[in-house]
């Protein structure tokens, strides 16, 4: 009876037990993506009985370390990937065809913050000899923004790489070693008082920001650019059946959660509510991305 009772929980333990699935974050957990990346494991995990997700920070060498791991655990491990990658692809330390989209986070509607004299929006780089940007992605969305704004004003711009745009954020506050930033609404109030130079000049989103409604978009300034995006990713050898499984799993879960709350967490705008599926907008958003760059390869090799 003792043997048999072992074995029948051996089989309802093996028959009930969950996959893990590794998902691997290269932002690292201070981007300002990252909250809803977690929410989304949360939810995911709380749905469904299948799969177990766990998150891995790795950080590092333009996403890559992260990215080519997939490649070692094909069926169990996934990560997350943003506009950080695509110089990686450039460098040739990610190969681009090895990775396929599992889910997108979408763009994030975010602050074009600058130290500026004045505080006349997108103009008030007027008053500036140089564009000094901070930020985690050489080439990458606020990088290419500062080229299209150095181009429109006659200013050269200059490219520091950071962990992250908060990382850059936390720098132009405190001391203004650099003078142009992308970075959320809510961190630029936090931060405001402490640089009384910094100032909110646009904002980097498809239509402005409901916590910022009096300030204009880089687009109504003539300013057309890539905005940040974040994408879930696997390897081009993980089954098809489970990469769309588990599109399924995060778009339920993204669901669940709801727009207002994962706008609260991130600022981001999943492209499943505006009925864009996933697979379209992660390749449009590399094809945008990567045009742009062409269009300022010289200067964005200058930066390296």
């Amino acid at each position: 009876m003792k043997k048999l009772c072992a074995l029948l929980m051996f089989i309802s333990i093996n028959i009930f037990a969950k996959e893990t699935i590794v998902v691997l974050n290269p932002q690292g957990p201070n981007h300002s993506g990252t909250p809803l990346v977690l929410a989304v494991i949360e939810e995911a995990n709380k749905q469904q009985n299948k799969y177990q997700f766990i998150i891995e920070f790795k950080p590092g060498a333009f996403e890559s370390i992260a990215l080519r791991e997939l490649n070692e655990s094909p069926q169990t491990k996934i990560s997350t990937m943003v506009t950080t990658a695509v110089e990686g692809i450039d460098r040739g330390l990610i190969v681009e065809s090895d990775l396929v989209p599992i889910f997108s986070l979408g763009d994030s509607c975010w602050a074009v913050i600058g130290v500026t004299p004045t505080n006349n929006g997108l103009d008030s780089f007027k008053y500036v000899k140089e564009l000094t940007v901070g930020g985690p992605a050489i080439g990458g969305a606020t990088h290419l923004a500062a080229l299209e704004i150095g181009q429109k004003y006659n200013i050269p711009v200059r490219y520091i790489v950071y962990k992250s745009n908060y990382d850059a954020f936390i720098n132009m506050a405190s001391d203004s070693s650099i003078n142009f930033i992308f970075e959320r609404v809510k961190n630029y109030e936090s931060f405001k008082n402490k640089n009384k130079n910094m100032h909110m000049l646009a904002m980097s989103c498809p239509t402005r920001h409901p916590q910022a409604r009096t300030v204009k978009t880089l687009r109504e300034y003539g300013v057309n650019s890539p905005f940040i995006w974040q994408q879930i990713v696997a390897s081009k050898n993980m089954n098809e059946l489970k990469v769309r499984e588990l599109e399924t799993i995060f778009a339920t879960a993204t669901n669940t959660i709801g727009l207002k709350k994962i706008q609260e967490l991130s600022d981001q705008t999943p492209p499943m509510f505006n009925k864009v599926d996933s697979r379209t907008h992660y390749y449009q958003s590399l094809i945008q991305l990567k045009a742009y760059r062409a269009k300022f390869k010289t200067e964005i090799e200058a930066s390296r």
